[in-house]
């Protein structure tokens, strides 16, 4: 199930997806880079995620963004 993000969550997840598809895109496996890639183009037609998809955004920012 996908959720509504507020402005905040949307900033924040639009952030991160830049980010993750932009200056670490290098950095991420192939399976990292289709899954943001997947997520990233869904998410600026329809600025929804769902629990799993922030969930593995987030870690897959934090592991990327701590090295």
């Amino acid at each position: 199930m996908k959720y509504p993000l507020n402005e905040n969550g949307k900033n924040l997840y639009l952030s991160k997806l830049s980010a993750l598809s932009d200056e670490y895109f290098h950095r991420l496996t192939p399976w990292q880079r289709k899954f943001v890639n997947s997520v990233y183009e869904s998410f600026l037609q329809k600025p929804e995620l769902s629990k799993k998809q922030m969930d593995q955004v987030d870690n897959i920012f934090w592991q990327i963004a701590d090295v």
